[in-house]
């Protein structure tokens, strides 16, 4: 479900205020969830979290802090509830690449699974006390959750799009907050703040919390389409802010196919695409999160420009990482 064009206007406008009221529903939720008590597993629990719905790059945080660890030889293990995933299992269990599609587990979680364990469940405690049993992991990275009481964070992240910021600052459903701009300045213990402040919120945050700059930055591949046609598609939280970064790099989009966030790709989507591609005679390019969901006979057609974080401060992830109890 594509989100209201309305949460995105500030200052609110007439529908967000009539839907203002319904918001301390959302509001009572999340403080009642939040005051349950939690969990504290034995390793350290690092949380890459946001106050709103919707994508904000906490995936993209979530594998360079794995990419870190590596670099470092910190063992570690994702958490994840697999979001969209269509599997009934209850129990917490691993990502197997060779068993697991993204209808089991969801996209991010096969994403982050090609880099490390990746354990998904509802229950971040439980999945945590599972992993501990079966994994030498000395830190558990959780993909999103920030709002999830049943485990203990103990370095909990907030990841904020400076693009699209907060929205309209109302609760849902009059806006895209999860839970209230103070109360979640104060649930966390950093910012990293992605892209240029479009909404003037970095001196709102920065008298709260530290915080952490970086821009998205295509990987190296991307070289090879500067100034080449493409058909561009995307099935994620906002589908044009990676088409904007495909002009940024001098691609040229003769199409831009949009789909819903975590979209699972029907035949007749892919025979569109398909016809698309024989019709214009110019190669397909996604998001890796969409890749990943296709039919393996389908990637032959696509090619996949991943993005990493370049970080306005080189030491940020060292920084961060010592923020970790030791």
């Amino acid at each position: 479900m594509k989100a209201p064009s309305f949460w995105q206007r500030y200052p609110p406008t007439l529908t967000a205020k009539i839907l203002t009221p319904l918001s301390s529903i959302t509001s009572f939720i999340t403080r009642y969830r939040l005051n349950k008590s939690s969990l504290h597993a034995s390793v350290p629990v690092l949380c890459c979290g946001n106050l709103t719905v919707g994508g904000t790059g906490k995936t993209i945080v979530a594998l360079e802090f794995g990419k870190y660890c590596q670099q470092q030889s910190i063992p570690f293990a994702f958490l994840t509830r697999g979001y969209k995933r269509k599997s009934r299992i209850k129990e917490p269990f691993m990502v197997d690449l060779k068993q697991h599609t993204a209808k089991d587990v969801g996209d991010e979680a096969l994403l982050l699974a090609q880099l490390a364990p990746t354990w998904i469940g509802n229950n971040r405690a439980i999945s945590a006390e599972a992993a501990i049993q079966t994994s030498p992991a000395k830190l558990f990275i959780m993909d999103d959750g920030l709002q999830n009481p049943s485990l203990y964070k103990d370095l909990p992240i907030l990841i904020v799009d400076g693009t699209t910021g907060f929205g309209n600052h109302k609760l849902l459903p009059a806006g895209p907050l999860r839970q209230s701009i103070i109360e979640g300045l104060n649930h966390v213990k950093a910012c990293i703040f992605i892209g240029e402040d479009k909404t003037k919120l970095l001196p709102i945050i920065s008298s709260y919390l530290p915080i952490f700059q970086a821009d998205l930055t295509m990987n190296p591949p991307i070289q090879s389409f500067s100034k080449q046609s493409v058909i561009a598609f995307a099935g994620i939280g906002r589908p044009e802010k990676f088409f904007q970064t495909l002009k940024d790099n001098q691609l040229i989009l003769v199409k831009m196919l949009s789909f819903p966030d975590h979209h699972t790709y029907t035949p007749n989507d892919l025979h569109k695409l398909l016809l698309l591609h024989h019709h214009y005679q110019v190669p397909l390019v996604t998001t890796p999160k969409d890749y990943v969901k296709l039919p393996n006979q389908f990637k032959s057609f696509i090619t996949p420009l991943q993005v990493h974080l370049t970080w306005h401060d080189p030491n940020s992830l060292h920084k961060i990482f010592q923020m970790l109890p030791t």
